[in-house]
């Protein structure tokens, strides 16, 4: 993917995941001011390779709670909800689960 590239827009529902294999993207937040109804863009996060994007909202179903764009040209493993619940689900989401009733 080039530079300025939408990868995973705010508020959309997940159908797969990413694992970085080059790259740097940042991770970005909108919101609307209640004072003066302007929209707001904040950087959250910038993340690189060797990191994983996305695969919390496939883990609960959520939205999307941000969006993330690259910083510069980038490769992804892209990987389906179906081949990420196959070999990934079952062991994250236990970890996910221990973590929340942790928290």
């Amino acid at each position: 993917y080039e530079a300025k590239t939408l990868i995973l827009k705010q508020g959309h529902l997940p159908i797969e995941c990413y694992l970085i294999l080059s790259g740097n993207l940042k991770v970005t937040y909108e919101d609307v001011n209640s004072k003066n109804q302007q929209l707001t863009n904040e950087t959250l996060n910038e993340i690189e390779e060797g990191d994983f994007l996305g695969e919390i909202s496939l883990l609960t179903g959520s939205q999307r709670p941000a969006s993330v764009i690259c910083k510069t040209d980038v490769e992804l493993l892209v990987i389906s909800k179906a081949d990420f619940d196959c070999i990934l689900g079952n062991v994250l989401q236990e970890q996910y689960n221990a973590l929340s009733d942790f928290l």
